[in-house]
C-alpha cells in the first residue's frame, strides 16, 4: 500500500487566475486540516481573506502538512496554527495564503503572481495578520487595546486629566495598572 502522495500543482488556465485555499470545516482544533486550492479569476473572485504570516526559516517546514486536493503540502508550523485558528466550524474558509497558493517551484508562475499582489490583497474581504499562538503577555496587551479601543479618551504614557474627569482617570488606571 502506498503513503500519501505530494500535491501537484495544475498550471494556472488565465493571465489573471488565482488558486483560493478552501479549508474545509472542523468542530475541534485538533482536527486535521482538509483543504481544496481552486482557481478563480481575479476579474470576478468570490469573497476571501488573504492571510499575511511569517513563513520562518525553510528548515520550519515539516512535519505539518495540509491535505489538499488527495495530496499533501508540507507546510511550516506558523501556517498550520493560524490555518488551524482560521477554519470556521461549520462552513468552508476561503483564504489566499501565498506559500499554498502560488506553485512555489515554479519561476514563471511565482513572477506572474508576485506583480499581482497588491491586487490579490485589495480583492480581498479582509487581509488577515498572524503573529502567532498568543500567550499571557500578548493576550494582556490585546485585552487592554481592546478595552481603550471601547474608551472615547485615553493617553499613552498615562497621565490623568482634569479634561476627562475621575470617573474616566480612574477606569484608565484601573485598565491599564489594575490587570497585571
Amino acid at each position: 500500500m502506498e503513503g500519501p502522495k505530494a500535491y501537484q500543482y495544475i498550471p494556472l488556465q488565465s493571465p489573471r487566475a488565482i488558486r483560493l485555499l478552501q479549508v474545509q470545516p472542523a468542530a475541534s482544533e485538533s482536527s486535521p486540516l482538509l483543504c481544496r486550492l481552486v482557481e478563480v479569476s481575479l476579474d470576478k473572485p468570490p469573497e476571501y481573506d488573504a492571510l499575511s504570516y511569517t513563513w520562518g526559516k525553510p528548515s520550519a517546514i515539516g512535519p505539518n502538512t495540509v491535505d489538499c486536493n488527495d495530496g499533501y503540502l508540507p507546510i511550516t508550523k506558523n501556517c498550520h496554527d493560524a490555518l488551524t485558528r482560521l477554519r470556521h466550524k461549520r462552513k468552508p474558509t476561503r483564504l489566499w495564503v501565498d506559500a499554498l497558493c502560488i506553485d512555489q517551484s515554479c519561476v514563471a508562475e511565482r513572477s506572474s503572481q508576485v506583480t499581482m499582489m497588491g491586487e490579490i490583497y485589495k480583492s480581498a474581504a479582509r487581509v488577515v495578520v498572524w503573529l502567532g499562538p498568543g500567550d499571557p503577555e500578548s493576550d494582556f496587551v490585546f485585552a487592554v487595546m481592546r478595552r481603550l479601543g471601547k474608551l472615547s479618551c485615553f493617553a499613552l504614557p498615562f497621565q490623568r486629566s482634569p479634561q476627562i474627569g475621575a470617573d474616566k482617570n480612574r477606569k484608565i488606571s484601573n485598565l491599564i495598572e489594575g490587570e497585571r
